[in-house]
């Protein structure tokens, strides 16, 4: 089993962070609950990066 850390979302959010910088456009999709949990219990602040339920949303509404 996976064990999602702060350090690891840290991480994620990093690398979000880069690829926007360099002018790409950020989504996430399926994130697990346990993941959101270490994400708001980190103070991370990923409301830049666009998020749906499943891969079939954000396909949807890629422009």
């Amino acid at each position: 089993m996976l064990t999602i850390n702060s350090q690891i979302t840290l991480s994620l959010h990093q690398i979000g962070e880069m690829l926007r910088m360099m002018g790409i456009h950020v989504v996430s999709a399926g994130m697990r609950p346990e993941l959101v949990q270490t994400v708001v219990s980190s103070n991370i602040e990923l409301s830049a990066i666009e998020s749906f339920a499943n891969v079939k949303q954000a396909l949807e509404n890629i422009q």
